[in-house]
């Protein structure tokens, strides 16, 4: 019998370790939701993610099924593929290349041109260094093969760990999964949630989560994998509300196949990381400043009243507005919850 895994059994070694580790993150609640929530919208979406991989297959040449090909191959004749429908892509894919501009800044008027010209400059250079351009064009590919696209905008800090740079991300139309009741272009618009599916290693996991180090020290199963073929469905009807894809705390009981545990690959296992956008309703504090007649916006009511004590003028006004969350869901744990970096928007851009 295979023996539990060198992490798991590390991380069992000390219970106290484990349990300072996922503070703040067992939020049975939240957990319960998103599993619900992506059961569902996998399941919306699964009967779309086998269209669509019928029409890549079938713009890519392989417009045979297999009771098909089993026929011509009893009747020993070749499977020949006219395949016109790859010409008329390319065609429309060149077109696009070829005459789409660059995203520019023009002023609304004149006392805005250097603010402007400054501006447009500077989406000149991120377009260059994040191969905007380049990666607009994959993106409408993906739109012209199967009705759906996705480009995501994110702030990397690898290169310049103070500011950070704009960059740009294509991603699956398998693997971006909004709320299948938004009827809007905008996501940000009409979507009450929104899920990413990413793969990642543990030395990813942890580069991005230092504080869960342990926790991902113990991650020894995950069993989203059939996501990145596009499947859709994930059948959780016979999985309890709370499941947590093998890594509950008991997690030194779970085992590998033998030839699981003999490969090198086991080292590059990668885990499927379910980011949950969604919009919030919180509390927020105005109050309208005195010289420029606009609302200052507060986090709290007791900074609102300091503004308006300074200012003597006008009045704290609380009203509740939205605020964008993403969670980080992997392997059955929260590894993070919190307010979007791109507040107050979802950073996904759709076909």
């Amino acid at each position: 019998m295979p023996k539990p895994s060198q992490e798991a059994t590390q991380l069992h070694s000390d219970p106290n370790a484990l349990a300072m580790d996922v503070s703040a993150t067992d939020d049975q609640t939240l957990r319960t939701e998103i599993l619900e929530r992506l059961r569902v919208t996998r399941t919306h979406y699964s009967d779309w993610n086998n269209e669509a991989k019928e029409d890549f297959k079938f713009a890519l040449g392989s417009q045979y099924t297999e009771e098909e090909l089993q026929v011509l191959k009893t009747q020993a004749r070749p499977a020949l593929v006219f395949n016109r429908i790859r010409a008329l892509i390319n065609l429309v894919s060149g077109y696009q290349r070829e005459n789409s501009a660059r995203i520019k800044v023009n002023p609304e008027g004149g006392e805005d041109s250097v603010f402007s010209e400054v501006m447009d400059r500077a989406i000149k250079a991120v377009d260059k260094w994040s191969h905007l351009n380049h990666k607009m064009g994959y993106w409408f590919d993906d739109g012209l093969y199967c009705g759906k696209g996705y480009l995501e905008a994110l702030i990397e800090f690898d290169n310049d760990p103070i500011r950070g740079m704009i960059m740009f991300k294509q991603r699956s139309p398998y693997h971006v999964l909004p709320d299948p009741d938004c009827i809007e272009y905008d996501l940000n618009e009409g979507a009450k949630f929104v899920f990413k599916l990413v793969r990642l290693t543990k030395e990813d996991l942890k580069a991005l989560y230092p504080n869960k180090k342990k926790l991902i020290d113990g991650f020894v199963k995950d069993n989203d994998d059939d996501f990145e073929n596009g499947t859709g469905s994930l059948n959780d009807e016979d999985k309890p509300a709370d499941d947590d894809y093998g890594n509950r705390e008991a997690r030194a009981r779970v085992r590998l196949s033998q030839d699981d545990e003999d490969s090198n690959l086991v080292k590059d296992a990668k885990f499927t990381v379910k980011e949950y956008w969604r919009p919030k309703m919180v509390t927020k504090y105005f109050v309208i400043d005195k010289d420029t007649h606009a609302p200052q916006r507060f986090e709290d009511k007791d900074a609102a009243q300091a503004f308006r004590d300074e200012q003597d003028f006008g009045k704290v006004i609380d009203r509740p507005v939205k605020e964008m969350h993403v969670a980080a869901f992997v392997a059955g744990w929260i590894l993070q919850d919190e307010i979007s970096p791109m507040e107050p928007f979802y950073s996904g851009y759709p076909f």
